[in-house]
């Protein structure tokens, strides 16, 4: 395989930083969004359980 030149080997940085800010961005989104979305649902206890969980496992899946 070959080597990455230094130009190319920029751009697969830049891809990866922007890549990880948009996974930030969108945990947090998902972190403030959630709870005004159970409110407005009127969702369970339980729901509410299964829809942290669910954002979590998603966090620890990026």
């Amino acid at each position: 395989m070959a080597a990455l030149r230094e130009s190319e080997q920029r751009s697969v940085l830049v891809a990866m930083v922007l890549a990880l800010g948009m996974l930030t961005i969108d945990a947090t989104i998902v972190r403030v969004a959630l709870p005004a979305i159970q409110r407005d649902l009127d969702l369970s206890d339980v729901a509410q359980q299964v829809a942290r969980r669910h954002a979590t496992a998603r966090r620890l899946a990026a």
